[in-house]
């Protein structure tokens, strides 16, 4: 278990975390964002582990400048195995700052509980991209809330289940 802020990680969104959460995704590791504000700018990218979480405890992620790409890029099929995303908050209400914050594409055991994203999605992507590529692979979806909504676009939608898609979604 690596606790981000007792690693260093300015809890304020004054600083970058885009580097120091790299720095510590790996394999068989969780990842605890206490509560606090983190500021991402760039997309955090971890293509091959097995067993990584990323969970909040009241952790809010806050885009840095005009960054409207994808926040969490994680997996690749053949890569990645076992992944738990839980407890975060996507801050999306500055203007030209809401895309996907999560893009995940495993081989089984996706795991994606509690996550909330607030103000409106205003760039023609899916919330959030939920893949599992085993034919017999697993994943969860819960409680994933967007109560402000979406620009409606058609390049738009909720839950986007890639070509890579396989397996079951509960």
């Amino acid at each position: 278990v690596v606790d981000l802020a007792a690693a260093g990680a300015n809890t304020e969104a004054e600083a970058s975390v885009v580097g120091l959460l790299e720095e510590n995704l790996d394999d068989n590791t969780l990842v605890h964002l206490p509560a606090g504000r983190y500021r991402i700018d760039s997309t955090v990218r971890e293509k091959s582990f097995v067993n990584l979480g990323i969970v909040g405890d009241e952790a809010t992620i806050v885009p840095g400048g005009d960054f409207e790409s994808v926040f969490f890029d994680l997996g690749r099929p053949g890569e990645a195995d076992g992944l738990l995303v839980e407890g975060l908050t996507f801050d999306f209400r500055a203007p030209g700052t809401g895309s996907r914050p999560l893009s995940t594409l495993v081989d089984d055991h996706l795991v994606i509980r509690d996550v909330t994203v607030t103000g409106r999605q205003d760039a023609a992507q899916g919330m959030l991209r939920a893949d599992v590529t085993d034919p017999d692979g697993s994943r969860e979806v819960e409680s994933f809330r967007l109560p402000d909504g979406a620009d409606m676009e058609p390049a738009s939608n909720r839950i986007l289940l890639g070509d890579n898609r396989r397996g079951n979604l509960r």
